[in-house]
C-alpha cells in the first residue's frame, strides 16, 4: 500500500510540475518571446492626422483592458475584437484581427467637422471645439480657424463642454445649417457668426459690415427668401442691421 501511495504522489508531483512548466512556457510564449506581438495595424478611411489620432485613442482603450496589464499593449491577445464607443471623433469603426499574420485592420469614418465653436468668456477662455455636422455634438478641441471657409461660431459664455455634449438640438441645428448654407450658396461673404443661446438667435456680420439676425426657433426659409429679395434691391453694404428673428 505504501509503495502505491508513493507512486501516486510521484505521479501527482509530476503532473503538477508539468502543468507549472506548461504555464511558464505559455507565459513566455505570450509575453516574453514576442511571438504574439502585433506585426502591424492598418487603418483605412482616414487621412494622416486622423489616423494618428485614431491609433492614439485605440491604444488608450487597450490600456483600459484588464488583460493589458498582464500581456502588454502590443500583444495581439490584448486587443478585443471590438471597442464600445472608444472615441467620439469617429463613427462606423470596424476592427478585424488576423491571428495568422498577427495584424489588425481598422476602418473608420471621420466625423464631419461642420464648424468651430469658440466661447467668449468673461474670465477664463475655454478652448474652441469642433461641431459635428451630423449629430450636432461637440468634438475635440481646435485652434481658432482662420477665415470662414469653415464657419466659426462664437458664443458669449463661461460654459465649457466635453466631447459628445450637445451643441444644439437637431431642429435648431438644421435651421442653423440652412441659414449658413443659404448665405454661402448666394455668395454672401460672412465675416463673423455670433450665437445667443438664451434668445436662440444667430447674428451674422457680412464682410461689408451688414449685420443680419436670424432666429433658430422656426423654419427660416421664408425669411431667407425675403432677405434675398431685399439684398437684390439694396446693396448689403448700405444695411446696418436687418432683424429677421420673427416670421
Amino acid at each position: 500500500r505504501r509503495s502505491i501511495y508513493l507512486i501516486s504522489r510521484v505521479k501527482l508531483y509530476a503532473a503538477a510540475s508539468g502543468i507549472i512548466f506548461l504555464a511558464i512556457a505559455l507565459a513566455y510564449a505570450v509575453r516574453v518571446s514576442g511571438f504574439f506581438n502585433i506585426r502591424g495595424i492598418d487603418v483605412t478611411g482616414l487621412n494622416g492626422r486622423d489616423t494618428e489620432m485614431l491609433l492614439a485613442d485605440l491604444r488608450s482603450a487597450v490600456f483600459r483592458e484588464s488583460r493589458t496589464s498582464l500581456l502588454g499593449a502590443d500583444n495581439y491577445l490584448s486587443w478585443p475584437g471590438n471597442f464600445d464607443q472608444f472615441s467620439i471623433n469617429y463613427r462606423d469603426v470596424r476592427i478585424r484581427k488576423n491571428i495568422l499574420s498577427r495584424t489588425i485592420s481598422v476602418s473608420a469614418v471621420p466625423r464631419d467637422r461642420f464648424a468651430a465653436w469658440c466661447p467668449v468668456a468673461s474670465a477664463t477662455r475655454p478652448e474652441c471645439r469642433w461641431v459635428d455636422g451630423g449629430e450636432a455634438i461637440f468634438l475635440d478641441t481646435t485652434a481658432v480657424p482662420m477665415g470662414q471657409l469653415i464657419p466659426t461660431i462664437t458664443e458669449v459664455t463661461d460654459q465649457n463642454y466635453d466631447p459628445g455634449d450637445a451643441f444644439l438640438n437637431m431642429p435648431e441645428f438644421a435651421r442653423l445649417k440652412r441659414i449658413l448654407g443659404y448665405l454661402k450658396d448666394f455668395g454672401f461673404s460672412i465675416g463673423t457668426i455670433n450665437f445667443n443661446r438664451k434668445l436662440q438667435e444667430i447674428g451674422v456680420t457680412l464682410s461689408d459690415g451688414a449685420f443680419i439676425r436670424f432666429s433658430l426657433r422656426f423654419d427660416p426659409s421664408v425669411n431667407l427668401a425675403g432677405f434675398k429679395e431685399i439684398a437684390d434691391g439694396v446693396p448689403t453694404k448700405k444695411i446696418a442691421e436687418l432683424n429677421l428673428t420673427v416670421p
